[in-house]
């Protein structure tokens, strides 16, 4: 703090008053003839919009990618998106896809790392009983069917009326 009672960087020389150098100081941070905005300025209506319709389009590229079969940029852009936007409406479903991908190339072990991430990172998030769903295909494809049934049951037992429970049932039938 100089004699004036302004904060300045630790380091710096203070200038004198009434000097070139003080005047200097002063105005270095603020742009002339304009005003200084807050440190706490808030993102407008509409640049909060623009920024989700970018984030969606974001969305819809990668899965766009994964429909025409680039399985591997549609990893890395669903990844993408989930490492900008993690708290975004369609992380989960982003997270969800880049378990797809995994699957589609038959690597169950990432796949199902990807999945549980789903359930466990967004729990209250519509891809949750599918990601379930998924996890235990993956313990079904490596062999461990204990856990597969243990997967289909949770799915069954915790989101009975769903679509996922439906199908959670089916392969549980297949492992009898």
């Amino acid at each position: 703090i100089d004699d004036m009672g302004r904060v300045v960087q630790s380091g710096s020389p203070k200038p004198g008053k009434g000097s070139k150098g003080a005047t200097a100081a002063r105005t270095a941070d603020k742009p002339q003839g304009q005003p200084v905005p807050s440190k706490q300025a808030k993102t407008r209506p509409v640049d909060r919009k623009l920024a989700a319709a970018r984030a969606l389009d974001e969305y819809k590229a990668a899965y766009a990618l994964y429909n025409d079969g680039s399985i591997d940029e549609a990893r890395a852009a669903f990844i993408e998106f989930v490492d900008k936007y993690p708290a975004h409406a369609y992380a989960d479903n982003a997270r969800y896809w880049v378990g797809e991908c995994w699957y589609d190339v038959r690597d169950y072990e990432k796949a199902r790392a990807e999945f549980m991430k789903v359930v466990s990172d967004y729990p209250d998030g519509n891809k949750v009983p599918d990601a379930m769903v998924k996890v235990g295909l993956c313990d079904q494809n490596l062999g461990r069917a204990d856990d597969a049934r243990r997967m289909y049951d949770a799915v069954i037992l915790t989101y009975p009326d769903s679509e996922a429970a439906g199908v959670a049932m089916k392969f549980m039938e297949r492992l009898k």
